[in-house]
């Protein structure tokens, strides 16, 4: 972990003062105590309360560790101050021997990290390390995130909408597999047909019915782009939720959330199709190979795109030759990611490609399985079959890596979190280091929800829309 550690080392600043019980305090003696040491620490060190960066300390914040007293007295200790705050203690000592030295915490928390005191007093050294956690991020008030799963136990559907702190705000039933969000409104696929829900609430403002099951909800000039189980691209008016246009692709299941670019629609099927913004077919590939279940990456009039046999492609955007493949070994529903130059793609190892020469530049020994990698801020984001990794996205060098345990999937940054699915839960960490922020989902409480929906996050102040990579909307 990166974290700012202040461990400057202070010498502890002790002034003891005994006096006499004559009321004219004539005799002044030196009280004196020797300190317990356990292996360097201060013996039976306890460090209580909450040490929180921006939050300032009370009495509740205090350490206390053993000492052998052998004057009595009364006596003043401080220590020199260390981010931001420091500790002291006023008292008497009545009686010899061992006692329980209590020093109180005094001052702000300036940053997160450990921040550890060494003394060094009566020919005894010894240390004691505070934590200071994170403070609270208040703008997290402003998020809500969108995803959508079903519950393990009732095996029952449903969107989800959870504040910035992981606490629930609504739930919408109902199969979801897809969703956008523009000007407030959030546009998701249902069992049997799209709806538009208002964000804060969940309230519906309209739904519409299809004869099968819809699967995406791309949304570009205020049309709906969504697929389904029997092969039909639908185009749908946003504001009403009316059909505009209709594509069948002669049976087979569409099986990628459709990408916009230039208006026109790129999605897989048996095929690779784009479709031009009025429903008429521009070109399709005759691969005669397996499914391409991922969502395309457009980017610079080249698709990429990955089928179920593990060939990655890269297509003319205008036409659909083949640029360049390569076979990753898997894929899936495992969507590429294009920045600076170069395609990032997971399958039986982590791929990194130039973007026009399809030339391997590194490949990394982790498995995505069908997660998605995202890149922020310079670092590379990856979700692994067992672990959440921080890469260099320029040499594959591992940042950072937290092992889960279970599959990671649907990661969505967010200005400074990650967001994602793992295991029966929807979890938050740090984008800087990868500690853990939030979970919602308990299964000894009967909260246990399985992922079916890329996660969504939105500010409601400054109307930002994050998506995860699978998301049509990402690309």
């Amino acid at each position: 972990m990166n974290k700012i550690l202040f461990k400057t080392l202070f010498a502890i600043t002790l002034i003891i003062f005994a006096y006499s019980c004559k009321k004219d305090n004539t005799g002044i003696n030196t009280g004196e105590f020797t300190i317990q040491v356990e292996s360097g620490r201060c013996g039976n060190t306890v460090i209580a309360g909450t040490f929180e960066e921006g939050v300032p300390l009370d009495d509740d914040n205090y350490a206390t560790f053993f000492v052998n007293v052998t004057k009595t007295g009364d006596y003043t200790i401080s220590l020199s101050e260390i981010n931001g705050y420091t500790f002291s203690s006023t008292g008497t000592f009545s009686d010899l021997g061992e006692q329980q030295l209590k020093l109180y915490g005094k001052g702000t928390p300036e940053t997160f990290g450990k921040d550890t005191f060494d003394i060094d007093f009566g020919g005894a050294t010894c240390n004691f390390t505070v934590t200071v956690k994170r403070g609270t991020d208040i703008e997290q008030a402003n998020k809500i995130i969108i995803t959508a799963g079903n519950d393990f136990f009732e095996n029952n559907y449903f969107a989800i909408a959870l504040d910035g702190y992981g606490n629930k705000l609504w739930t919408s039933p109902g199969i979801c597999y897809d969703a956008s969000i523009d000007n407030g409104i959030l546009y998701i696929d249902k069992s049997h047909g799209m709806a538009a829900l208002k964000i804060e609430t969940g309230e519906v403002l309209w739904s519409n019915t299809y004869d099968e099951n819809a699967e995406g909800a791309t949304i570009s000039n205020n049309v709906i782009y969504s697929q389904t189980s029997s092969g039909s691209l639908y185009a749908v008016n946003a504001t009403n939720g009316s059909l505009i246009w209709s594509y069948s692709v002669g049976g087979s299941v569409i099986s990628s959330i459709p990408t916009v670019y230039n208006n026109v629609i790129y999605f897989g099927a048996n095929e690779v199709y784009a479709i031009t913004a009025d429903g008429t077919l521009k070109w399709n590939t005759s691969f005669n190979s397996s499914f391409f279940r991922s969502s395309p990456a457009v980017v610079n009039g080249i698709a990429y795109i990955g089928n179920d046999s593990g060939i990655f492609y890269a297509l003319n955007a205008d036409d659909g030759s083949e640029i360049w493949a390569y076979n990753v070994g898997m894929t899936g529903e495992e969507s590429p990611f294009v920045y600076d130059g170069k395609v990032y793609i997971g399958g039986s190892k982590l791929y990194c490609f130039d973007a026009l020469t399809g030339s391997v530049i590194w490949d990394k020994n982790i498995s995505t399985g069908w997660s998605q990698a995202v890149i922020e801020n310079g670092i590379l984001y990856v979700p692994g079959s067992s672990s959440l990794n921080a890469l260099n996205p320029l040499t594959g060098e591992i940042i950072w890596t937290v092992s889960e345990g279970y599959t990671t999937n649907d990661l969505t940054y967010s200005n400074g979190y990650l967001y994602y699915g793992r295991g029966g839960f929807i979890l938050a960490r740090h984008a800087d280091d990868g500690d853990f922020y939030w979970n919602y989902g308990d299964y000894t409480k009967g909260s246990y929800i399985n992922l079916t929906m890329p996660i969504i996050v939105y500010d409601k102040v400054t109307k930002e829309v994050n998506y995860s990579t699978l998301s049509g909307m990402r690309q």
